[in-house]
C-alpha cells in the first residue's frame, strides 16, 4: 500500500530539516501519537545519518506498542531520509513501513515536506485494506499538521498538548 502526503511549512527547508532529520529521535516533542521517543542504540548507522534511528513508544504501558525506526538512507544536502519502520508489541495490521521523508525548499522561508510510505500489510491488514488505508492516510495528515505547527511556532500542536494533559491526569 503506497500513500504519499505533502504539506507546505512557512519556514526554511533548513529549519524544517532540523526537526525532521537532524533531531530525528525527538519525535516525542511534536508527534501527538508518541509519548516518548529516543535514539536507537543497536544497529548500523547509515552513511551521513546523525544516528541509527529511533524508538517511538506509542503508549505509556510497560512493553506497550512501539515503532522501531531505522534510517536506511540519509542525505543532508538534499534533505532526504529513508526510514524502515517496524511496529512491535501491538496488534497493528502493518508488517513494516518504508518511508521516504523529504524537504524541498520553496524560496527562503517556505518548504514542502513529502512523506511517502510503502506499507507492507499483514494478512489481516490486506483483508481490511480500505479501512487501513483511510486510517493510515489520516494519521499521516495529522502527523504533518503537527510537524508544521511545531516548526512554525516552536510549540507542540494543540492535539499533542491535549494528549499530554490526558496522560498527566
Amino acid at each position: 500500500m503506497k500513500i504519499t502526503r505533502k504539506i507546505i511549512i512557512d519556514k526554511s527547508a533548513t529549519e524544517v530539516w532540523d526537526v525532521l532529520g537532524r533531531n530525528f529521535e525527538q519525535a516525542d516533542q511534536w508527534m501527538a501519537s508518541v509519548p516518548k521517543s529516543y535514539a536507537k542504540v543497536v544497529g548500523t548507522t547509515a552513511e551521513g545519518a546523525p544516528l541509527i534511528g529511533r524508538i517511538c513508544e506509542l503508549s505509556q504501558k510497560p512493553n506497550g506498542p512501539i515503532a522501531d525506526e531505522t534510517i536506511t538512507h540519509y542525505d543532508e544536502s538534499q534533505f532526504v531520509m529513508h526510514v524502515n519502520v517496524v511496529p512491535r508489541n501491538g496488534n497493528l495490521p502493518i508488517q513494516q513501513n518504508n518511508v521516504v521523508m523529504s524537504v524541498r525548499p520553496i524560496g527562503d522561508a517556505q518548504a514542502e515536506v513529502s512523506w511517502a510510505s510503502d506499507l507492507e500489510l499483514k494478512p489481516v491488514g490486506k483483508l481490511l485494506y480500505p479501512i487501513v488505508k483511510v486510517g493510515v492516510a489520516k494519521s499521516f495528515d495529522e502527523l504533518l499538521e503537527e510537524l508544521k505547527h511545531f516548526v512554525e511556532t516552536g510549540t507542540p500542536h494543540p492535539r499533542k498538548v491535549a494528549k499530554l494533559a490526558k496522560l498527566a491526569a
